[in-house]
């Protein structure tokens, strides 16, 4: 294998200057996201894979990193590290290597078990079509990213603002191809769901060559984008030819991201039920806490506020700032109390008040920020009642006022999916609708509810590519969903 420039052996190791302040380097996207692959223990061809960069814009970016100072290389003195895709999971088997070969690494001679509904003799197959056979480790679009389109891709602005007669939505749409050709599945690629039938492919590369193709473009001035363009339709020429010649490469390609695609979502789901857990054991562990300490808390507040009195009494002082602190004191010790017996709003309200007439106190400070939480779900439930009450009897208009009061004081994810799917239904006010919808994805990103509330309402406002980007992900989730693949034909003949 041939050195990697002025960097070293392939088996070197980059590692982060601490010293220096990267905040104040001029990084372009690629040198910004190599950096982040960088930890000091991977070797120059591992943090190549890694970064899902052809070899030369890997290493021209660690060389960037090496004279900036934010990188330094230090020699090898072992054996290289072997693969961490194999080590990370079963996925890397089915890599391949892309258009622009990377350097080999050494792979680990037993691989983890393989996710239901794939064999090694599926993997090994895809793995000798090279680049047609590509399966990333995870999906490139993850539920719960920032765009429903875009997911958590970031742009580079002066890429964004470079010469060019092409709109900012192409240029996105084209950027977003172009960096991602080496991190996307096929399905992906052409904005499709998996599939192995030939009609519904055909279909999708229709639609993605009628995007794409440099023709599309005749006449435009398209600057850097041009090669870009040529690129990711090529590309996707080449896949979907042999897609089209091979139905046994079809079948297995399909099949090889289905289980992907699965093994991904329980990961996800295993990881969100650890922590649902972990946080409700962390609930429960405080509230025990609270209720040991509430009575020796009222004990000692008691207590303090007699020695203090007493103090006061004996020293003489009479004057107007002792008072204060004595009518803060009376109303910390209230509020306390109030809160011992769950009558949190008006805790909040006392401990407010001790706050005002002694804002110094480190005690009230904390106190009140836990009641005051308390609270604001108190007065949410209050209010959500309430627009529970006025929707029973067929005022829509209040109860929808009562619910986005309710929510903007404390956002539930199951309140703020209803009162947006209300909103939707009796058209009004779809932009604030679509704020909710989208912060209820947010905090629940896995229920197929919100998705196609979120969707409905993009649809009705004639958003079609964030609609359809938004029922495609709910296929995904459900794939019989009957609303998404309603509205999906529907926005395709918009």
């Amino acid at each position: 294998m041939e050195r990697p420039g002025a960097l070293g052996d392939w088996e070197d190791r980059p590692r982060r200057n601490t010293d220096v302040d990267v905040i104040g380097a001029r990084l372009d996207h690629r040198e910004a996201f190599v950096l982040t692959r960088i930890d000091g223990t991977s070797s120059i061809a591992e943090v190549c894979e890694m970064s899902g960069l052809s070899s030369d814009d890997a290493v021209r970016a660690i060389e960037r990193l090496v004279q900036l100072g934010l990188v330094r290389v230090e020699r090898a003195v072992a054996q290289p590290r072997r693969d961490r895709a194999m080590e990370a999971g079963w996925s890397a088997a089915a890599q391949g290597r892309p258009i622009d070969a990377r350097p080999a690494v050494h792979a680990r001679p037993s691989a983890p078990p393989l996710p239901e509904g794939i064999s090694r003799g599926d993997l090994d197959f895809l793995r000798a079509k090279g680049r047609l056979g590509f399966v990333p480790l995870e999906p490139m679009l993850k539920p719960g990213g920032k765009d429903p389109i875009f997911g958590d891709f970031v742009f580079d602005s002066r890429e964004l603002l470079e010469r060019s007669e092409l709109t900012v939505e192409q240029r996105k749409e084209v950027l977003f191809r172009f960096y991602g050709l080496e991190r996307m599945d096929h399905y992906e690629l052409f904005s499709c769901d998996p599939t192995e039938d030939l009609k519904a492919l055909r279909a999708a590369y229709y639609a993605f060559s009628k995007r794409f193709h440099p023709d599309t473009f005749f006449g435009k001035e398209l600057g850097t984008f041009a090669e870009k363009v040529e690129r990711v339709h090529r590309t996707g020429s080449q896949i979907y030819e042999a897609l089209r010649a091979d139905q046994r490469l079809r079948e297995t390609y399909c099949r090889v991201v289905l289980a992907r695609n699965n093994a991904f979502r329980a990961r996800l789901e295993a990881e969100r039920a650890a922590k649902d857990a972990e946080r409700a054991a962390r609930d429960a562990e405080a509230r025990e806490a609270e209720a040991r300490e509430a009575d020796d808390r009222k004990r000692q507040l008691e207590a303090r506020l007699a020695d203090r009195t007493r103090a006061r009494r004996e020293s003489g002082l009479t004057n107007p700032m002792v008072d204060q602190l004595k009518r803060a004191e009376r109303h910390y010790v209230e509020g306390m109390a109030q809160y011992d017996a769950g009558n949190f709003v008006a805790a909040a309200s006392s401990l407010k008040l001790a706050m005002t007439f002694d804002p110094k106190n480190e005690r009230y400070g904390p106190a009140f920020t836990r009641v005051n939480e308390l609270a604001k779900q108190t007065r949410a439930d209050q209010l959500w009642k309430r627009g529970y009450m006025e929707e029973s009897i067929g005022r829509t208009r209040e109860a929808i006022a009562s619910y986005i009061e309710a929510v903007e004081c404390y956002p539930r994810p199951e309140h703020l999916g209803h009162v947006a799917d209300l909103m939707w239904q009796n058209e009004q006010d779809l932009h604030k609708a679509a704020e909710l919808a989208r912060l209820a994805t947010e905090k629940d990103p896995h229920n197929v509810e919100f998705q196609v509330t979120l969707g409905r309402i993009y649809q009705k406002t004639n958003q079609v590519k964030r609609a359809l980007a938004v029922f495609e992900k709910v296929l995904k989730y459900d794939s019989g969903n009957e609303i998404a693949k309603k509205a999906i034909k529907a926005l395709k003949r918009m």
